[in-house]
């Protein structure tokens, strides 16, 4: 749950750079996960792209662009298309303020597989290896390694800002919870 701000509920209050994300589960059992970035401005979604992982297919989409609208201004609910995929993608948002909003697909699951997430503007571009530094918590959850369960992970992520991590986290796998956090580094 987000408080909304009723002053960002508007075309004009959604400009600039955002990025997208979010797992969806699937019928099934398996996931899809979206992450991507574009820039919104007067109604007009450009300079994006898209990484999709649709049930263990993923696809890399180099250029996205597409529409949007804030038709429900009492309510903060807008619609967005993305024209430029294979299929389009149709998205209903609903707005937070004009740095966060929430997002689901609209189509029908035969035509695109449910996508669901948020969208963050995005601040201080251009990115580097050094844009990545000091401590976030981080949560997640995907399949277990038995077949039919589920895995959750919660856990604190230390990017040091030169292309290093540590990563510490608690999980719980399918009903199985180490009695310590488990540890794991890495570079970026």
């Amino acid at each position: 749950v987000s408080n909304q701000d009723p002053a960002a509920v508007s075309n004009s209050q959604l400009s600039g750079g955002y990025a997208c994300g979010g797992p969806t589960p699937l019928a099934g059992g398996s996931k899809a996960g979206i992450g991507g970035q574009f820039t919104a401005s007067a109604g007009n979604i450009t300079s994006g792209t898209m990484d999709l992982n649709i049930g263990g297919a993923p696809q890399s989409l180099t250029s996205i662009s597409g529409d949007y609208s804030v038709s429900d201004t009492a309510n903060g609910r807008g619609t967005m298309t993305l024209a430029s995929l294979a299929t389009p993608l149709n998205v209903s948002f609903y707005i937070v303020s004009g740095q966060k909003l929430f997002f689901l697909s609209s189509d029908a699951q035969s035509v695109n597989s449910p996508l669901a997430g948020t969208m963050r503007q995005q601040t201080g571009t251009p990115f580097s290896v050094s844009s990545l530094s000091g401590p976030a918590v981080i949560a997640g959850e995907g399949l277990g390694t038995t077949a039919g369960t589920s895995e959750v992970q919660l856990g604190l992520l230390k990017p040091d800002g030169a292309g290093n991590f540590s990563f510490s986290f608690d999980k719980n796998d399918g009903g199985n919870v180490p009695t310590t956090p488990t540890t794991l580094s890495g570079t970026y």
